[in-house]
């Protein structure tokens, strides 16, 4: 799950290529994982083969959460290399 620039969330199942965006994230989650129930069941149920399983997702969709893992990481390195600078200057320290 990610958040879009236009303020919505997308969830996807990999596995099953099932994607759903929404602005709750909880509601999202809740009915990304009852799709992916759903289609397993039906799958099971009809007997309609491994075919179905193990799809892949629109390279677009791994892409925008690639980005988005990126940023994050970016992010949470820039709040990590503050902290340690702020740490650091509280202390007199510096590094050679």
């Amino acid at each position: 799950m990610y958040p879009t620039d236009e303020g919505t969330y997308v969830a996807a199942c990999r596995e099953l290529c099932i994607i759903e965006e929404g602005k709750d994230q909880e509601m999202l989650r809740y009915k990304i994982m009852g799709r992916a129930k759903s289609y397993l069941t039906n799958v099971c149920k009809n007997k309609l083969g491994e075919h179905l399983l193990n799809l892949e997702l629109p390279k677009e969709i791994v892409k925008e959460f690639n980005d988005y893992r990126m940023k994050k990481i970016n992010e949470d390195f820039q709040k990590w290399s503050e902290k340690i600078k702020e740490l650091m200057a509280s202390k007199n320290v510096t590094l050679c």
